[in-house]
């Protein structure tokens, strides 16, 4: 595995952005923002409107749009943003809902402020899903608050025992600020739950 530069630290999450950087920190929904980002891919990102780019969808949109398939439920229910808060990171899970837990930044005064959100109402988190700093933070230190602020470990454990195989791939994490984040908390599942020999093959 290639060593993750975990001091790696933006300059900043705020200030104008492209409608790519739209697609992954603005829209809610999981499914949504794959399908925008695919055909932004293939050229598209011109014709991009409507439901897909939409922060959060209405509640009768909602109805329909979960009717297609449960995955497209996933990270619709994640808290709506407040004044200057943008997205920095989120784990989605390949459960039958597409569950997605997310960190929310917000500019302050002098500081700012951050919160892990998931889709329960908080839920399936600790007590301490909140923290500020002075600048962003570095990769160790938003993978060090999440996972204290979300038991993502013990989730894993629970539906795969020591299969960390399978482990790996119940995940993925995404950020439009953090390029390694994904593979940090794959080094971070790792050191927890080694890989078998025969893995270690498998996934090099």
């Amino acid at each position: 595995m290639n060593r993750i530069d975990t001091s790696y630290r933006p300059e900043t999450y705020f200030g104008p952005i492209s409608m790519a950087k739209h697609l992954r920190t603005r829209v809610k929904g999981q499914v949504r923002r794959d399908l925008a980002k695919s055909l932004a891919g293939e050229g598209l990102i011109d014709v991009l409107s409507g439901l897909l780019v939409e922060e959060a969808l209405r509640e009768e949109d909602l109805a329909e749009w979960g009717k297609v398939h449960p995955w497209c439920l996933g990270g619709e229910f994640l808290p709506r943003f407040e004044r200057i808060e943008t997205e920095i990171a989120r784990v989605v899970l390949m459960s039958t809902t597409f569950d997605v837990t997310s960190v929310y930044a917000r500019q302050r005064k002098n500081r700012i402020a951050y919160r892990i959100v998931d889709e329960y109402g908080g839920e399936t988190l600790t007590a301490k899903t909140r923290r500020t700093s002075t600048r962003p933070l570095t990769l160790k230190e938003l993978v060090d608050f999440l996972l204290r602020g979300w038991p993502f470990l013990a989730v894993l454990r629970m539906n795969y025992d020591q299969d960390t195989e399978k482990m790996l791939g119940f995940f993925r994490g995404e950020s439009a600020f953090y390029p390694d984040f994904h593979e940090a908390r794959v080094e971070r599942v790792i050191e927890r739950y080694p890989l078998l020999e025969e893995e270690k093959e498998e996934v090099e």
